[in-house]
C-alpha cells in the first residue's frame, strides 16, 4: 500500500519590523573663548616649605632722582664715609639698574670696606650691560686680591675687545697678570709697548725684566733691570730685589 503524503505545516507570517527611532540632534560644539596670557608671577617658598605667589609689578626707574641720591652718595665717598656712601649707592642703584656710576661707586665702596667679594655680582652685571673701564680694572684688582688670577685676566681680556685700545693702566695690570699665569711673552709685549709711553716707570722696567728671564733672556733682562735702577723711582723693598738680580745676572 502507498502511504498517504503529508501535508507540510503551514509557514508562519514574519513578525513586523519595528521603525527605527528618530536621531537626536547633537548640538554644534561652542568654541573656546580665547585665554589670556597670564601676568608675570614670582613663586616663593616660605621657611615651613608653603608656597606664596605674587603678581610681579614692574620695575619702576626715576633717572632723574637717581641722578642726586648718586651725587649725595659720591660726596661721601670722597669724604671717607664710605657705610653712608653704600647706602646711598645702592639707593640709587634701586632707583636706576642702569645707573653704571652709583653701580661701580657701590662696588667700590664695598671693596674699601673690606668686602670686595660682595661687589662681584654688580660688577658682573655692569660690565654685561656696558664696556666701563674703571669697572673692569676694579673687578680685575679684587680678584686679584681673593687669588683669582685667571678669572681676573679674562675680565681684562674680555674688557680689551669691548673697549678699544686700553689705558695705561689696564695694560699695566693685563701685563703684570700675564706674568703671574705664566705668559712671559705676552707680558714683555705689553711692558715694552708701556714703556714707549713712559720710559721713566721702574715698576715696568722690572715686570720686563722679570719675564725676559723667565724666556731665558738673561742679556736683556740685565739690561731692563737697569733701566729699572736708573730711570725710575721704586720702594727700598724692590730696589733690593732689583740690585739683587743685577747682581745675579752681572756674576
Amino acid at each position: 500500500m502507498v502511504e498517504p503524503v503529508k501535508v507540510p505545516e503551514p509557514v508562519k507570517a514574519p513578525e513586523p519590523v519595528k521603525a527605527p527611532e528618530p536621531v537626536k540632534m547633537v548640538e554644534p560644539a561652542r568654541m573656546a573663548e580665547p585665554r589670556k596670557a597670564p601676568e608675570p608671577v614670582q613663586v616663593n617658598t616660605t621657611p615651613a616649605g608653603r608656597m606664596s605667589v605674587h603678581i610681579a609689578a614692574p620695575p619702576v626707574v626715576d633717572g632723574r632722582r637717581a641722578e642726586e641720591v648718586y651725587r649725595e652718595a659720591e660726596a661721601l665717598a670722597e669724604r671717607k664715609a664710605n657705610a653712608m656712601a653704600e647706602t646711598r649707592a645702592r639707593e640709587a642703584l634701586g632707583l636706576d639698574p642702569n645707573h653704571q656710576g652709583a653701580r661701580y661707586l657701590l662696588a667700590k665702596v664695598l671693596y674699601l670696606q673690606g668686602r670686595g667679594s660682595e661687589s662681584y655680582p654688580l660688577l658682573t652685571e655692569g660690565l654685561q650691560r656696558s664696556f666701563d673701564a674703571n669697572m673692569a680694572k676694579l673687578f680685575a684688582r679684587i680678584l686679584v686680591e681673593d687669588g683669582k688670577d685667571e678669572a681676573a685676566l679674562g675680565v681684562l681680556e674680555q674688557a680689551g675687545t669691548q673697549g678699544g685700545e686700553p689705558d695705561a693702566e689696564m695694560m699695566a695690570l693685563l701685563a703684570a697678570l700675564y706674568q703671574r699665569t705664566n705668559n712671559h711673552w705676552k707680558a714683555i709685549d705689553l711692558y715694552e709697548k708701556l714703556l714707549e709711553q713712559n720710559p721713566a716707570r721702574g715698576t715696568w722696567w722690572m715686570g720686563l725684566g722679570i719675564s725676559l728671564e723667565k724666556v731665558n733672556e738673561p742679556g736683556a733682562a740685565l739690561q731692563a733691570y737697569r733701566n729699572a735702577l736708573s730711570r725710575g723711582q721704586l720702594d727700598a723693598q724692590l730696589r733690593k730685589f732689583i740690585q739683587d738680580r743685577v747682581k745675579a745676572l752681572s756674576g
